[in-house]
């Protein structure tokens, strides 16, 4: 199955808004998202992910799933060998149907992705760089 046709079976799911498919370092491979939300606030949001993850990783903590709260959404994330699945969702949530959706699309993308030699993008993304830190 694809991880186009994966994200299809998520956004079947009441309540889901939108969701993507990103490497380990956070640079996202695929994405279900409605016209209004900004693409690169996607973007941003998955490396940001991936530097919490990595971040508590440093710390010994194993992290198998995140949950974040913002501005009436949900921004649910599972990792998986390759890389992570996140799920943006506001109320109200079909919990039950979106754990099943989910559980389905891991088991999707344990056995099918990436495709056979496309491990590229797995490093560290470099770190943002705001104002403060120009040289």
């Amino acid at each position: 199955m694809s991880v186009e046709r994966v994200l299809q079976l998520i956004q079947d799911v009441e309540g889901v808004v939108a969701s993507f498919v990103a490497n380990p370092a956070g640079h996202l491979v695929a994405q279900q998202i409605p016209a209004h939300l900004p693409k690169a606030a996607l973007r941003r949001t998955a490396l940001r992910v991936a530097r919490i993850i990595r971040s508590a990783e440093r710390c010994e903590l194993d992290v198998e799933r995140c949950e974040f709260q913002f501005e009436g959404c949900q921004l649910l994330v599972w990792r998986f060998e390759s890389g992570m699945l996140g799920i943006l969702s506001e109320a109200p949530l079909q919990r039950r149907a979106l754990g099943a959706a989910a559980r389905q699309a891991l088991r999707e993308l344990r056995s099918s992705w990436p495709p056979s030699g496309s491990l590229a993008g797995n490093s560290p993304a470099p770190p943002d760089r705001g104002p403060h830190d120009a040289r």
